[in-house]
């Protein structure tokens, strides 16, 4: 059956669409290498210099403090070792040829390019890795004979799977390459890390994630509140129009007093409990208490960073004994930590406020 005339339009929309989100991707990945230029430099250069020597390892341990350059830093490694490129490759100065195989491996389209991802709700499995084990020991499929594998967040990886991967990475297959990433280099087998390069990153500036922020339209309160609690290179405008970030800042002016009434902010949120979603209430409730730890960290360190409201609550807190800051702090990351699908949300704040006022 031919065409009409609408299906033809139909579809030059959709292709029209598609190619402006892989533009929007793109430019994302562009500002994500140069962050990862500024903020890393260490680790930029060093993996130039790698590349340049023409003898690129086969194993990287991405590690140190939370960052959310690591898996930018990973797919760039790889994108630039599928291209035999010898420095991180940019990817609006490459050739046509180039860069479409650079936007293949970034959509996970490339035959011989795979990326395993591990959470704290899902486990990178045995199964997993063994799959990866059997697909990489075959002839590359296509042209450039490098095979990439990126395990993100490594951490979340079982211990028969961590233990297999051990013995891929033991005796690696030519041009096969293997990017780790991680938070918690402790929960790496010592073995799994003995056979990788470690590169260590930093906790981000919030001052740059800020400017990240604001460079987004994001109103300038909301890109200091969002950037000392998320770490991301891009999507502060979307976090800051978001119900449970909204929620959570007024639960926050709420807990200073300077929005309704303290006392009833636990009130208010049980009576919200019954009409939101569960994963929607934990991410208000994380929210609200990364803005009560920096606000904490902030009082104990007399910080002047922040909206006029919020540098005036924070002079009013450092006046308090150092004691109580300190108790103050702890009180919140370890309420903080509590706050998960597995725990009564309405009993953690309950007994975060309870400890608050027993300082008071």
């Amino acid at each position: 059956m031919p065409r009409t005339r609408t299906g033809d339009q139909q579809l030059r929309q959709e292709a029209a669409q598609r190619e402006a989100r892989r533009q929007k991707e793109k430019a994302v990945r562009i500002q994500d290498r140069k962050l990862l230029q500024k903020m890393e430099p260490v680790v930029y250069e060093g993996l130039n210099q790698e590349l340049a020597g023409g003898d690129a390892v086969h194993a990287h341990l991405l590690a140190g403090s939370p960052s959310p350059l690591k898996d930018s830093c990973a797919l760039l490694l790889a994108q630039s070792l599928f291209l035999h490129a010898d420095h991180l490759i940019e990817e609006e100065s490459l050739a046509a040829e180039d860069a479409l195989a650079a936007q293949r491996i970034a959509e996970g389209s490339h035959a011989d390019f795979l990326r395993l991802q591990g959470s704290a709700n899902q486990s990178i499995s045995l199964e997993q890795i063994q799959e990866v084990s059997a697909l990489f020991s075959r002839t590359a499929a296509e042209a450039g004979g490098r095979k990439i594998y990126i395990l993100s967040h490594a951490e979340y990886m079982s211990l028969g799977a961590m233990n297999d991967l051990l013995k891929f990475l033991e005796e690696p297959a030519e041009n096969v390459y293997a990017i780790l990433t991680t938070d918690q280099t402790e929960r790496i087998l010592p073995t799994v890390q003995s056979r990788c390069v470690q590169l260590l990153f930093h906790s981000p500036d919030p001052a740059l994630l800020e400017q990240t922020a604001l460079a987004e339209g994001t109103d300038p309160e909301d890109a200091f509140l969002l950037s000392v609690t998320r770490q991301l290179t891009h999507g502060y405008d979307k976090l800051a129009a978001s119900p449970s970030y909204q929620k959570a800042k007024s639960m926050f002016r709420q807990w200073l007093g300077l929005e309704g009434d303290r006392e009833l902010l636990y009130c208010d949120y049980d009576l919200r409990e019954k009409n939101t979603g569960k994963d929607e209430l934990i991410e208000e409730l994380d929210y609200f208490f990364g803005f009560c730890l920096q606000f904490a960290r902030d009082a104990l360190q007399g910080s002047d960073h922040g909206p006029a409201w919020y540098h005036k609550e924070v002079l009013r807190e450092a006046r308090l004994p150092v004691s109580v800051r300190i108790e103050k702090f702890r009180i919140v990351a370890e309420e903080k930590e509590r706050v998960s699908r597995y725990n009564d949300l309405n009993l953690v704040l309950a007994q975060a406020m309870y400890r608050w006022e027993v300082l008071q």
